[in-house]
């Protein structure tokens, strides 16, 4: 067949496709040649490509903060975007982004400063529930702009990985800013209030008024307890100061006062003096970041749960402080056996709290609040059944961190006389009684806010508690019911075990509470995986540890009490001590 007769027998398809054919091969070549194809000189940076952003920190911003993005490829230098979009179902937020202009640090960070221009864009007090976030760079027209990022431009986050975004919250924190923006004037009129004193001046005085708020709160707890100890123990609690004795915490406290201050012969004077104080600001410094409620809080930082588990070993060192300045044998035993038994229980405690971490993603205590509900299966404690066991971990470490009954080894009456206070009189004395029961209050508000949903309202969501001030009234009274119930149980606990042996106390925590801490911590990481893959399987294991773990229990217990009223004789019940009249009524019958 000739050549002309060949050509003829190609179809309109055929001589399409040649014709790509013949354009792929010009490409090819011009490629090996190393001449661009045509247009590409136009180009000075490659081609778009999207990758993911690791993390955005703080996600509270005030005024003078840096908003960090961190990028999970590349390391661009120079401007860039930070855009922050509406994501589906935030209806609070603004149609259109809000856009930042940034810099990139070239470590993989991206940075914005968050000015007053941000305020007015989006106001104080505002809250945005789920935020995506882009990195975008500003093409400069060099093009090594891109060299270290590997050709990458744009930086996303996921479909599902959203933040969640205070600006310029009005907290404790907030008002105290506030207090000393407005008093910045004052210094430019009077040269000598200079900015720093203003500040100083601010500080001592949210301190103050944090120990004007705590100090009776404490004493009262301190008559709570007498009065649960007195019924218990079929006798009259504190029934003669003030309205049904509840003053009495006021007497005591001005008959410390009034007391002879001994210091031994030869004690050390400067510590000795010094170590109950160290010992209470272990205890004081936690209140910074405890949420009582919404809007009542020092400073929500961001590290918060780390800053709790850190300032409260300045306890230890003010105990084994005073047990060593005293120069007693019961005193130096005391404190060593606090020493031991804090940091040995302060393992267990930390790996508890971060088994919640994991599943909450956050540090901070206030985003720990709002990751749970106002109701009992939202709460972290039932999240999953590894939350439940590192919920009963931790509040047994709490009791041995405070020296609470059964773990009060370090001020043991029947072996040490009064162990590490055994050479203390008077108001230092009381100092640290003072630390010892505010810390009842301390381990009751942290878990309540880590494994008890915190001030979340029932059947009320966080955004409408922080939108209201009657909610936000409401959040505070539901936190301090929570804290006044487990301190209750705290209170119940000591006068109802008695104390372990230091052998017992010392095997409980390295070879029980440790090694299961530790497995649960690993199990809930696995399992905040799993739950992401499969919501519904996580949906199931939440309410089948709810009705097993919460209700089953409580039904269990509730039985054991009723049983155990029905099998008791009646030995007191006094008009002015709180009564079963519904179980006594029957025990009088019998």
């Amino acid at each position: 067949m000739s050549a002309r007769g060949a050509h003829s027998t190609i179809g309109p398809c055929g001589k399409v496709g040649l014709a790509i054919l013949a354009a792929l091969a010009g490409l090819a070549v011009a490629a090996a040649a190393g001449a661009p194809p045509a247009g590409a000189a136009e180009q000075t940076a490659p081609a778009v490509h999207d990758a993911a952003v690791r993390d955005v920190s703080p996600t509270k911003l005030e005024r003078g903060d840096r908003l960090v993005v961190e990028l999970e490829a590349g390391a661009p230098r120079g401007p860039a975007f930070i855009i922050l979009r509406r994501s589906p179902g935030s209806a609070q937020m603004p149609a259109a982004p809000l856009v930042l202009r940034a810099q990139g640090l070239g470590d993989g960070r991206v940075i914005a400063e968050i000015d007053a221009s941000v305020e007015a864009r989006v106001g104080r007090d505002v809250r945005w529930p789920a935020v995506a976030v882009e990195v975008t760079l500003i093409d400069t027209g060099q093009g090594d702009v891109w060299a270290a990022t590997g050709g990458q431009r744009v930086w996303r986050s996921g479909p599902g990985d959203t933040y969640e975004l205070d600006f310029f919250p009005r907290t404790v924190r907030g008002l105290a800013a506030g207090v000393v923006t407005a008093a910045v004037p004052l210094a430019r009129r009077h040269p000598g209030l200079t900015p720093a004193a203003i500040t100083l001046a601010v500080m001592v005085g949210v301190a103050l008024l944090i120990l004007l708020l705590v100090a009776p709160a404490t004493g009262l707890l301190v008559v709570w307890e007498r009065k649960i100890a007195g019924r218990m123990q079929s006798r009259f609690g504190p029934n003669r100061v003030g309205p049904a004795g509840w003053l009495q915490w006021l007497a005591d406290a001005l008959k410390l006062i009034r007391k002879e201050d001994l210091v031994p012969i030869d004690a050390d004077p400067i510590l000795f003096r010094l170590a109950p104080y160290l010992a209470w600001a272990g205890i004081f410094a936690t209140f910074v970041v405890l949420p009582l409620s919404e809007f009542a809080i020092v400073a929500d930082l961001n590290v918060g749960i780390l800053y709790l588990t850190s300032v409260t070993t300045f306890t230890v060192i003010g105990i084994v402080m005073g047990g060593w300045a005293s120069n007693s044998k019961w005193s130096l035993l005391g404190g060593m056996r606090s020493a031991a038994q804090i940091i040995s229980y302060e393992l267990p405690a930390s790996i508890a709290l971060l088994s919640v971490v994991v599943a909450a993603g956050t540090l901070a205590p206030q985003a720990i609040v709002r990751a749970q509900g106002g109701l009992p299966h939202d709460w972290f404690v039932f999240r999953s059944p590894f939350t439940f066991v590192a919920f009963f971990i931790y509040f047994i470490s709490a009791l041995a961190e405070g020296n609470r009954t059964p773990f009060d080894l370090p001020e043991a009456e029947s072996e040490l006389v009064a162990g590490f206070t055994t050479e203390y009189s008077g108001f230092r004395w009381s100092i640290f009684s003072l630390a010892e029961w505010t810390n009842v209050y301390v381990m009751s508000a942290i878990v309540a806010t880590v494994f008890l949903g915190g001030w979340n309202v029932p059947f009320v969501p966080a955004e409408a508690v922080a939108a209201s001030p009657g909610w936000r009234a409401a959040s505070l009274g539901v936190m301090l019911a929570k804290v006044a119930l487990l301190s209750f149980v705290v209170i119940w606990i000591r006068w109802s075990l008695p104390r372990f042996r230091v052998d017992q106390m010392m095997s409980l925590c390295w070879k029980w509470l440790l090694p299961v801490g530790l497995a649960m911590f690993m199990a809930s990481t696995a399992w905040t995986w799993v739950e992401a893959a499969a919501p519904r399987l996580g949906l199931v294991v939440r309410w089948s540890t709810f009705l097993l773990g919460g209700v089953g229990l409580f039904a269990a217990f509730v039985r054991r009490v009723v049983r155990t009223f029905r099998a008791t004789p009646l030995l007191h019940a006094g008009a002015r001590q709180f009564t079963l009249p519904l179980f006594e009524r029957r025990l009088e019958k019998r």
